[in-house]
């Protein structure tokens, strides 16, 4: 086997290791009786390289001044690049920042910077040191005016006039994404305790909110809605939508109710004592302990028996059986004493079911728990809102590196989306019954425009932006396992002398066997 390559390949893991045919036949040898010859693709030695590479752009709001006067949509940001010499000697270069807003040039800015050669020290195999390849670098910040968010931002960072051999990385683009609020839907009778948080400033900037009467899911206009994918989140207070056909194609939230097939147990729990059986779970995050929470009641649910009865009779059903069910995990975030379900996450398909057994206004319209007196409560809130909601308020970086899928989620009740790549090629992507939109085609590195069914438009970039490849020099020896090949030289092979050894053993008994018979007729 002939390997053309520069050798910069990521260290392979032990899973990737595991999968050689060597490894599973348990030779001790990593590469087996594989005759690997390896050839450089370029010219060895450091002083043949001659690149300068932008390995890093990013962009973080800056806001020096009270954190509480901070407006999520205009923003001054700071933006990061960071540039390495890959020389054998210093260099100069000029590094450019162009913001563009509407593909127009609002606001450029340039940066001299004096970068330091790089350095190599050389590894010793017998004292398990590996080679150190340090480029020179420099990181710059820039930190920009105010500008609109919302108005199709784009950073181009750029290398003057480099001269080097490498072009693909002299230049990088960021494209910077608006705040994504949830559009949320609360489904219910009225709730002065929903309504106090999502009726507050902050969680306007969050979340866009509906709300529909529970005699509403009956109509044909919630179930047209409801499949339409609308909505990020849909709230259920006290009510169910009639069944799993019903359900929206969203995440969602049942307070005192549970999501179809299941039912809502009529056994009640009395004064539950709330624990937090997942602590680490993303709604509980910055919520240490519940155990001040108070509740007069909630209802008992058992994943099996809170089922319903024409849904649990598919259970049994034999393997293969076309109509056979299988139940979904059930997370469980609170419990009460014994183990009882207080608090339970269901993924359905890509959504997921957040349930709460417990209310927080009763069904004859009574307060039934003092949480909203806890500070927990409106941080349970905010946690749902950024993880079912998926609300995303930081300054988002819309960028991958080629090969890399790009996953877009623009807000809910987006249905198509028309990628225009840098040479031209047009790409239509559906959302089906998924959340979000998947862009595979990223081999090319540019700016890619996003025209989506509302008629707004939207931008994403490809980078590089990756310091193994910038780096030029191949590599004189590569590492497979605890093997080393280099190139231009043959692997010696082991010899197999257990086939010497066998036919010998043979001949050996042959003779044996034909002394004996001589003696046996004499």
């Amino acid at each position: 086997v002939h390997l053309i390559s520069d050798g910069r390949y990521a260290p392979l893991s032990e899973t990737a290791l595991s999968n050689l045919a060597a490894r599973q036949a348990g030779s001790a040898r990593m590469l087996g009786n594989l005759d690997l010859r390896y050839h450089l693709a370029g010219k060895a030695g450091a002083e043949h390289v001659n690149n300068l590479g932008i390995v890093m752009l990013n962009a973080l709001r800056y806001n020096p001044g009270d954190p509480k006067a901070v407006n999520l949509d205009v923003a001054r940001l700071q933006v990061l690049v960071r540039v390495q010499n890959f020389r054998n000697q210093p260099a100069q270069a000029r590094l450019r920042l162009d913001v563009l807003q509407n593909s127009k040039l609002v606001h450029p800015e340039q940066k001299l910077l004096q970068l330091p050669k790089r350095t190599l020290t050389k590894g010793d195999r017998e004292a398990d040191t590996e080679d150190r390849d340090e480029p020179g670098e420099a990181t710059v910040p820039f930190i920009l005016p105010a500008f609109d968010l919302r108005d199709n931002l784009v950073l181009h960072a750029y290398l003057e006039n480099p001269n080097d051999d490498f072009p693909v990385d002299d230049e990088a683009w960021l494209a910077i994404g608006a705040v994504r609020k949830a559009k949320v839907l609360i489904v219910g009778p009225n709730n002065a305790i929903l309504d106090a948080f999502f009726n507050q400033e902050a969680a306007q900037r969050l979340a866009t909110v509906e709300r529909l009467t529970a005699d509403d899911l009956k109509k044909e206009a919630y179930v047209k809605r409801a499949r339409s994918g609308e909505f990020d989140l849909v709230i259920f207070d006290r009510c169910h939508p009639v069944d799993e056909s019903e359900m929206p194609q969203a995440n969602t939230m049942f307070i005192d109710d549970v999501s179809p097939p299941w039912q809502r147990g009529q056994e009640p729990v009395k004064n539950p004592f709330l624990l937090v059986s997942r602590k680490d779970h993303p709604v509980l995050r910055w919520i240490t302990t519940l155990y001040d929470v108070g509740m007069s009641e909630a209802f008992l649910f058992h994943p099996e028996k809170s089922l319903d009865p024409k849904v649990k009779e598919k259970l049994d059903l034999p393997e293969g059986d076309p109509q056979r069910r299988q139940l979904p995990p059930v997370t469980r975030i609170l419990e009460a004493g014994g183990g009882v379900p207080m608090m339970f996450a269901v993924q359905r398909g890509s959504y997921t079911d957040l349930v709460l057994t417990f209310p927080l206004i009763d069904r004859k319209g009574f307060i039934a728990t003092d949480w909203y007196r806890q500070p927990s409560l409106p941080l349970f809130f905010r946690n749902v809102l950024y993880m079912l909601g998926n609300v995303d308020d930081a300054v988002r970086v819309l960028t991958v590196q080629p090969g890399e899928p790009m996953v877009l989620r623009p807000e809910a009740g987006i249905q198509k989306l028309t990628i225009h790549g840098p040479g031209g090629a047009r790409t239509v992507l559906e959302r089906g019954n998924r959340p979000d939109f998947i862009f595979a085609d990223t081999e090319k590195i540019g700016v890619y425009k996003v025209e989506r069914d509302d008629g707004a438009t939207r931008w994403f970039t490809v980078n590089l932006l990756d310091s193994g490849e910038s780096n030029i020099q191949p590599k004189e020896e590569i590492t497979i396992g605890s093997e080393h090949v280099t190139a231009g030289e043959e692997r010696r092979q082991p010899r197999e002398l257990w086939k010497w050894i066998l036919t010998a053993a043979i001949v050996l008994l042959l003779l044996e066997w034909q002394v004996y018979n001589r003696r046996v007729a004499v």
